[in-house]
């Protein structure tokens, strides 16, 4: 980047004409991203386009906060490429982390979306609903700059709901708490003293050339303490090394010995210049101090560590550096500096060791300062690799330390990941966890684990029903939901109701003038007035003297009681009968609700035609082959296990699994041989010590039993056999003594 003042104050006069917009929005917001997990974080979000800045602040996590200051072009500017993003800085702070500080290469966003030019960096992109509020969405259009915010939402009303950073956070705004007034400018005030703690290792490349004089080696011994006190050392930390060329290459701190603030300071401190006057000598050769840069970082002990080179230089290349001849620097065939510029011997050198450092070191960012009035930007851009973003000049020596902030910042900006497996913020090498969860349904509860490391984990919610009468299910959107258990329908004069006590569906008697009819009311009086006269009656209640069991009717004006009131028809399950004068028609027998057998097995119910039924139930057969279902009076349907009966003998049991029967062996086989003569095997024995005459013997046996040959004679012609050798049974390894003795009632003596 090329901070010349003339740049600065071009961008400043692009910034004020082409965006002319003053807006601001102070809001609490919470965070979501793949990276926490179910974690989230809230916070409270300053934005000022007229200050240049926007501040995101954690208060509930270590204080942790990120301040986005951009330069006076909001990074829009795209006339001049080398300060689009000059002079911008993200800093990083923390309970624990005084200040981290890197470059920032996004472009400022632009929040007034009933401003113009609104329309220039954002496009159209629908409707999202974003915790029930719908909201417009846009997306960054910008294709000159880089987007920091890739994605936006705006209520109805215009206010921000939310925005999606680069990195993929996810940023929802409290519309309750949403202002647009403005705030002190001391919010967006950068921490001082900010440094570098990341386990980096950096060499500093010094030009000590002839063209350098005494004051401008002050100054530039002066640069070297405040780049070397911008970073924090230690052996996680950064280690520092230095090292000076001319037509000499000399060392001032080793690499594996700048690992601490006091080592470091001491060796800057005593650096000297190589003279009173004429600081130093000989020609300059930009490619051997990367060469020798590079040869300092392969001494480092530290393989993760990020590998960075910042060198200094005043002016062109007119040395070349051979390092395999004696004196490796050789000049180049150009007799000034603006011949030197274009030599193809300068440049190809310059572009030799740049690719030699980055073999040797593929990771390392070589960073290029440039001072002075005679400098050749072309070999800067070479030796930086082409990166424009590395590339730092100034015309002037005094401004030099002015560029140490951008230095140490750039430096700085790596992509390694300082917490491996970190599932919050990373503060100074440190993982700041989130301290709320949000579960992702209802069906499942998140908190932080501190086996985890503190990152939020999810467990399944656990359901419990209220009592034994009920089963719990998980809802995923309403969460347990608790399910009364299903007992037999209800009867007529019976109900069936689950008992909390032990959960079994039990008879209750329905309470119902059906079911338990009332007794027949007795009054104090139940005798029926006398009958009106049989004569001069106009209507049927004329002739109605209060007997409920008489019909009176009138006929041709006279009362007629000849008709009996008709009660409902009886039943096998209830009958009536009318009794006079008032009560009328009662029920006398009503078996309905004695139907109860009290077996769970049945349905009971009152036929009016054949009286109490007990129908018996059928069970669902289980969808396991291996089980049958019964039904037991007590408990109704229960799962019983198939005996698989017929698949057991003498050395198998019968098993039912995987849906079907399956004989399993029982019986242990006999201990294998231990190599003695005495262990021999039982078909061995068998085979040998049954001599041919025992053999034909038992054969013979067999013959006779099935011809029904006697057993004394048997049992003669099987000692008969003895003396063809065979052998007793006591000596048969197989044979086990019954543990029972007696005289064989078939042996004659």
């Amino acid at each position: 980047m090329n901070l010349i003042l003339s740049v600065i104050v071009l961008s400043l006069f692009l910034s004020i004409t082409t965006i002319n917009a003053q807006f601001s929005i102070t809001a609490k917001f919470d965070v979501t991203t793949a990276r926490y997990n179910y974690g989230f974080y809230t916070g409270t979000l300053y934005y000022d386009w007229n200050m240049l800045a926007m501040k995101l602040v954690f208060p509930q996590n270590d204080e942790y906060a990120e301040l986005y200051l951009f330069n006076t072009a909001r990074g829009y500017t795209s006339s001049v490429t080398s300060s689009q993003y000059g002079g911008q800085y993200l800093y990083k702070t923390s309970i624990n982390c005084s200040c981290e500080t890197t470059t920032l290469s996004f472009a400022m966003p632009f929040f007034a979306k009933s401003q113009q030019p609104f329309s220039t960096y954002w496009t159209p992109a629908g409707s999202e609903t974003i915790k029930g509020i719908v909201a417009d969405k846009f997306t960054w259009a910008k294709t000159t700059a880089n987007a920091l915010i890739t994605d936006v939402w705006f209520t109805s009303s215009g206010n921000l709901l939310g925005f999606k950073m680069k990195d993929s956070r996810m940023f929802t705004l409290d519309q309750s708490t949403y202002q647009t007034t403005g705030f002190k400018a001391s919010v967006f005030t950068a921490p001082s003293g900010c440094k570098c703690g990341k386990p980096m290792d950096v060499v500093l490349s010094l030009d000590r050339t002839g063209s350098i004089n005494y004051e401008e080696w002050l100054m530039e011994k002066s640069f070297t303490k405040n780049i070397s006190g911008s970073f924090d050392y230690g052996d996680l930390k950064t280690n520092l090394g230095i090292i000076n060329w001319n037509k000499k290459h000399w060392v001032t701190l080793q690499l594996t010995a700048g690992t601490s603030s006091t080592a470091v300071a001491t060796s800057v401190e005593a650096m000297g210049c190589c003279a009173a006057s004429g600081c130093c000598c000989c020609g300059t050769d930009i490619g051997g101090g990367l060469f020798s840069a590079g040869e300092m970082l392969l001494t480092s002990r530290r393989p993760t560590a990020t590998k960075a080179v910042i060198l200094l230089t005043d002016g062109c290349q007119n040395h070349r550096y051979e390092e395999t001849q004696d004196p490796p620097v050789i000049p180049c065939s150009c007799g000034t500096e603006d011949a030197c510029a274009t030599n193809a011997e300068c440049i190809d050198d310059i572009t030799r060791h740049y690719r030699l450092l980055k073999k040797k070191v593929p990771s390392a960012k070589v960073i290029i300062v440039g001072v002075g009035d005679q400098l050749c930007t072309s070999q800067l851009l070479l030796a930086a690799g082409g990166i424009q973003d590395n590339v730092y000049s100034t015309n002037s020596w005094s401004l030099l330390n002015g560029l140490v902030t951008s230095l140490a910042a750039t430096a700085c900006t790596v992509d390694d990941d300082l917490c491996t497996g970190c599932c919050g913020f990373c503060s100074c090498g440190v993982c700041i966890t989130p301290k709320q969860c949000a579960a992702p349904d209802k069906c499942s509860e998140a908190k932080p684990d501190p086996a985890a490391g503190g990152c939020c984990t999810v467990v399944p919610k656990t359901c419990t029903p209220k009592d034994l009468c009920h089963t719990t299910v998980c809802d995923p959107n309403q969460g347990c939901v608790d399910t009364p258990k299903a007992c037999r329908p209800s009867q007529t004069c019976t109900t069936y109701e689950c008992d909390v006590a032990d959960g079994i569906c039990k008879a209750k008697p329905i309470n119902s003038p059906i079911c338990n009819p009332p007794p027949t009311p007795v009054t104090q009086n139940n005798t029926a007035p006398p009958p009106p006269p049989a004569v001069n009656c106009r209507t049927d209640g004329d002739c109605d003297y209060g007997d409920k069991c008489i019909v009176a009717r009138c006929r041709a004006n006279e009362c007629y009681y000849n008709e009996s009131t008709k009660c409902p028809t009886d039943t096998q399950c209830v009958s009536y009968k009318c009794i006079p004068p008032k009560t009328g028609c009662v029920v006398v027998k009503n078996i309905t609700g004695t139907c109860n057998d009290n077996n769970l097995c049945t349905i009971d119910y009152c036929d009016p035609q054949k009286g109490c039924i007990h129908d018996p139930i059928t069970c669902s057969s289980p969808a396991d082959k291996c089980l049958y279902t019964v039904c037991l009076p007590h408990l109704g349907c229960v799962n019983r296990t198939n005996t698989c009966a017929n698949f057991t003998g003498n050395c198998t049991v019968g098993n039912c699994y995987n849906q079907s029967c399956h004989a399993d062996n029982v019986c242990v086989l006999p201990p294998p041989p231990t190599g003695t003569s005495d262990d021999v095997p039982p078909s061995v024995v068998l085979g040998s010590s049954l001599g041919a005459a025992a053999l034909v013997a038992i054969i013979v046996c067999v013959i006779i039993a099935l011809c029904g040959v006697g057993g004394g004679a048997a049992f003669a012609i099987s000692q008969a056999g003895a003396g063809g050798g065979a052998a007793s049974t006591q000596v048969n390894p197989l044979y086990k003594a019954s543990g029972h003795s007696g005289q064989n009632p078939l042996y004659r003596a």
